[in-house]
Protein backbone atom coordinates (compact mmCIF):
# COMPACT_ATOMS: atom_id res chain seq x y z
CA UNK A 1 0.00 0.00 0.00
CA UNK A 2 3.07 2.39 0.78
CA UNK A 3 4.50 1.70 -2.58
CA UNK A 4 1.27 2.06 -4.73
CA UNK A 5 1.63 5.91 -5.25
CA UNK A 6 5.51 5.37 -6.62
CA UNK A 7 3.94 2.28 -9.03
CA UNK A 8 0.79 4.49 -10.21
CA UNK A 9 3.14 6.99 -11.11
CA UNK A 10 5.44 4.88 -13.30
CA UNK A 11 2.26 3.83 -14.72
CA UNK A 12 1.44 6.85 -16.31
CA UNK A 13 4.70 7.21 -17.95
CA UNK A 14 4.12 9.15 -21.21
CA UNK A 15 5.35 6.81 -24.16
CA UNK A 16 6.06 2.67 -24.83
CA UNK A 17 8.95 2.52 -22.45
CA UNK A 18 7.23 1.52 -19.22
CA UNK A 19 4.25 -0.23 -18.20
CA UNK A 20 2.79 -1.46 -15.30
CA UNK A 21 -0.17 -4.08 -14.86
CA UNK A 22 -2.12 -5.55 -11.76
CA UNK A 23 -3.95 -8.72 -11.95
CA UNK A 24 -5.77 -10.52 -8.94
CA UNK A 25 -7.05 -13.67 -8.22
CA UNK A 26 -5.34 -17.17 -8.35
CA UNK A 27 -6.48 -17.67 -12.18
CA UNK A 28 -4.93 -14.37 -13.36
CA UNK A 29 -1.69 -16.18 -12.29
CA UNK A 30 -2.12 -18.99 -13.40
CA UNK A 31 -2.77 -16.92 -16.76
CA UNK A 32 0.69 -14.53 -16.90
CA UNK A 33 2.52 -18.34 -16.06
CA UNK A 34 1.18 -19.62 -19.20
CA UNK A 35 1.55 -16.27 -21.10
CA UNK A 36 5.65 -16.33 -20.08
CA UNK A 37 5.66 -19.66 -22.06
CA UNK A 38 4.35 -18.03 -24.99
CA UNK A 39 6.53 -14.58 -24.92
CA UNK A 40 10.45 -16.06 -24.03
CA UNK A 41 12.33 -17.55 -26.89
CA UNK A 42 14.82 -19.66 -27.03
CA UNK A 43 17.63 -18.83 -25.75
CA UNK A 44 16.86 -16.33 -23.51
CA UNK A 45 17.16 -16.04 -19.40
CA UNK A 46 14.21 -17.11 -17.03
CA UNK A 47 15.14 -15.88 -13.81
CA UNK A 48 13.02 -16.84 -10.72
CA UNK A 49 13.05 -16.01 -6.73
CA UNK A 50 10.33 -18.06 -4.96
CA UNK A 51 8.88 -20.03 -2.36
CA UNK A 52 8.76 -22.97 -4.57
CA UNK A 53 6.66 -25.11 -1.90
CA UNK A 54 4.09 -22.64 -1.52
CA UNK A 55 3.85 -22.14 -4.98
CA UNK A 56 3.44 -25.50 -6.31
CA UNK A 57 1.11 -26.29 -3.21
CA UNK A 58 -1.22 -23.61 -4.80
CA UNK A 59 -2.29 -25.82 -7.39
CA UNK A 60 -0.21 -28.63 -7.56
CA UNK A 61 -1.46 -30.15 -10.95
CA UNK A 62 -0.88 -26.75 -12.64
CA UNK A 63 2.41 -26.36 -11.60
CA UNK A 64 3.23 -29.57 -12.58
CA UNK A 65 2.28 -28.96 -15.82
CA UNK A 66 3.97 -25.73 -15.91
CA UNK A 67 7.30 -27.06 -15.20
CA UNK A 68 7.25 -30.10 -17.30
CA UNK A 69 5.76 -27.31 -20.46
CA UNK A 70 8.69 -25.03 -19.61
CA UNK A 71 11.40 -27.66 -19.63
CA UNK A 72 10.50 -28.22 -22.70
CA UNK A 73 11.56 -24.61 -24.33
CA UNK A 74 15.39 -24.03 -24.91
CA UNK A 75 15.49 -21.50 -22.56
CA UNK A 76 18.49 -20.82 -19.51
CA UNK A 77 16.69 -21.55 -16.21
CA UNK A 78 17.81 -20.40 -13.11
CA UNK A 79 15.83 -20.20 -9.97
CA UNK A 80 16.93 -19.46 -6.44
CA UNK A 81 14.33 -21.39 -4.10
CA UNK A 82 13.57 -20.76 -0.43
CA UNK A 83 14.81 -23.51 1.50
CA UNK A 84 12.23 -26.41 2.28
CA UNK A 85 12.26 -30.21 1.81
CA UNK A 86 10.50 -29.88 -1.18
CA UNK A 87 13.07 -27.19 -3.26
CA UNK A 88 15.99 -29.43 -2.13
CA UNK A 89 14.03 -32.78 -4.10
CA UNK A 90 13.44 -30.02 -7.12
CA UNK A 91 16.93 -28.78 -6.96
CA UNK A 92 17.67 -32.72 -7.49
CA UNK A 93 15.24 -32.75 -10.58
CA UNK A 94 17.36 -29.83 -12.31
CA UNK A 95 18.54 -32.22 -15.58
CA UNK A 96 14.72 -33.89 -15.22
CA UNK A 97 13.43 -30.15 -16.12
CA UNK A 98 16.24 -28.41 -17.91
CA UNK A 99 16.76 -26.07 -15.25
CA UNK A 100 19.21 -24.73 -12.74
CA UNK A 101 18.22 -24.23 -9.39
CA UNK A 102 20.19 -23.36 -6.00
CA UNK A 103 18.91 -22.99 -2.16
CA UNK A 104 19.02 -19.57 -0.45
CA UNK A 105 20.29 -19.23 2.81
CA UNK A 106 17.76 -21.13 5.43
CA UNK A 107 16.88 -17.67 7.06
CA UNK A 108 15.39 -16.29 3.81
CA UNK A 109 11.13 -16.39 4.32
CA UNK A 110 9.43 -15.17 0.92
CA UNK A 111 5.28 -14.68 0.43
CA UNK A 112 6.20 -13.16 -3.37
CA UNK A 113 7.76 -14.88 -6.15
CA UNK A 114 9.74 -13.07 -9.00
CA UNK A 115 9.63 -14.12 -12.39
CA UNK A 116 12.27 -12.10 -14.61
CA UNK A 117 12.32 -12.38 -18.20
CA UNK A 118 14.08 -10.47 -20.84
CA UNK A 119 11.30 -7.50 -20.37
CA UNK A 120 9.25 -8.39 -17.94
CA UNK A 121 9.97 -8.32 -13.99
CA UNK A 122 6.38 -10.31 -12.71
CA UNK A 123 6.20 -10.75 -9.11
CA UNK A 124 3.17 -12.75 -7.31
CA UNK A 125 1.65 -12.76 -3.90
CA UNK A 126 1.33 -16.30 -2.82
CA UNK A 127 -0.98 -15.62 0.41
CA UNK A 128 -4.95 -14.49 -0.07
CA UNK A 129 -5.65 -11.92 -1.90
CA UNK A 130 -3.44 -13.67 -4.66
CA UNK A 131 -2.02 -10.81 -6.87
CA UNK A 132 0.87 -10.04 -9.48
CA UNK A 133 2.54 -7.22 -10.51
CA UNK A 134 3.79 -6.65 -14.15
CA UNK A 135 6.47 -4.15 -14.80
CA UNK A 136 7.74 -3.70 -18.56
CA UNK A 137 10.59 -0.91 -18.02
CA UNK A 138 14.13 -1.28 -18.96
CA UNK A 139 15.97 0.01 -15.99
CA UNK A 140 13.68 -1.66 -12.89
CA UNK A 141 14.35 -5.25 -15.28
CA UNK A 142 18.17 -4.49 -15.54
CA UNK A 143 18.23 -3.65 -11.77
CA UNK A 144 16.49 -6.99 -10.99
CA UNK A 145 18.40 -8.49 -13.15
CA UNK A 146 21.78 -7.58 -11.64
CA UNK A 147 20.26 -8.91 -7.84
CA UNK A 148 19.28 -11.99 -9.06
CA UNK A 149 22.89 -12.38 -10.42
CA UNK A 150 24.75 -10.90 -7.24
CA UNK A 151 22.68 -13.57 -5.18
CA UNK A 152 23.14 -16.36 -7.85
CA UNK A 153 26.92 -15.97 -7.68
CA UNK A 154 26.80 -15.35 -3.63
CA UNK A 155 25.68 -18.97 -3.65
Amino acid sequence: KRELPSLMALHNLQGTESTIKYYTGLEAMKGLYLETLKKIKNGEDYLVIANQEKWYSLDPKFSQFYIEERAKLNIKTRLLFQDSPFAREQVLLNRNFNQEARILPPDTFLNVDTLLLPNKLITLELAPPYMAVVIENKGIIELHREMFELIWRSL
